[in-house]
């Protein structure tokens, strides 16, 4: 059974031209709704982020870009918006760290009362941590390099 999801995948930080082609080969086994080596390619000219929006990716499932992004250190953020029982997820890679989280329909992160308590019971501040837990993360730019 299949349930098509709507996806969003936000690349940052610094990438290999090499790695680029198979990046762009691995996004675009999922439909996207533009040409994905232009899109990064020119956002990465203008020093931005590049943002690649991919219809009907089953269960919100692009497990195999974002292992291949972790492997090769590309920043990323992630986002599947919610659909019947499946929970929107925003999740995000940024310097080598991994950080996932459910999150409300447009991509703000979203804290269980678990998760609340837990960080009043083991943090030493509270309200920072608080804090940073609901800030989305953000990504500048995208740098594309010959290394």
């Amino acid at each position: 059974m299949s349930e098509p999801m709507f996806v969003t995948l936000r690349l940052g930080g610094k990438i290999r031209r090499g790695t680029l082609i198979d990046l762009v080969y691995l996004i675009e086994q999922y439909h996207t709704e533009s040409d994905v080596m232009d899109d990064i390619v020119s956002r990465a000219t203008r020093g931005t982020s590049a943002t690649i929006y991919l219809s009907d990716v089953n269960y919100g499932d692009i497990g195999d870009v974002l292992a291949f992004c972790e492997e090769n250190g590309i920043d990323y953020i992630y986002h599947c918006e919610a659909k019947w029982e499946a929970d929107a997820i925003l999740s995000s890679f940024i310097g080598g760290v991994l950080r996932e989280t459910y999150s409300t329909q447009d991509g703000n992160p979203l804290l269980s009362l678990y998760d609340v308590e837990k960080i009043f019971r083991e943090s030493s501040n509270p309200t920072e941590e608080l804090i940073a837990a609901v800030t989305p993360p953000s990504l500048d730019k995208l740098e594309i390099v010959d290394v």
